[in-house]
């Protein structure tokens, strides 16, 4: 026999909570959850948990990753050492370009606009 209001006894293990989207971001994701046969609000709770658990697209961890290893390498190399009038070492100089390029999502993040189109290493 069953005890409860089933509709109340639902919030004792989530919370509702509403958000705001665009009218395209909420067709994509209809469209995604049909795709894989899943509700909407449980997709939404997938990408929230990933998202704060730190996990996140392999394109994008390898492409950091790599660019923290040329970093560190850029670091450890005899010639990252030689330091230039302004005090600052060759390293240094090549790792805040590195860093401009580390993305937060796939499509990346806008490019900064101190940069040059044709030359990521100056404003030229």
């Amino acid at each position: 026999m069953k005890t409860g209001n089933s509709k109340t006894s639902r919030f004792k293990t989530v919370v509702p909570l509403m958000l705001y989207m665009a009218p395209k971001e909420v067709a994509h994701l209809k469209a995604f959850a049909k795709s894989k046969r899943q509700a909407v609000s449980h997709v939404a709770r997938e990408a929230i948990s990933a998202r704060l658990s730190g996990e996140q697209d392999q394109y994008l961890a390898g492409f950091n990753d790599g660019l923290t290893r040329a970093m560190a390498l850029a670091h450890e190399a005899p010639g990252g050492k030689m330091a230039f009038p302004n005090g600052k070492t060759f390293a240094d100089t090549v790792c805040e370009s590195l860093k401009a390029h580390i993305k937060d999502e796939v499509e990346g993040t806008p490019r900064r606009p101190d940069l040059s189109p044709k030359n990521p290493w100056t404003n030229d």
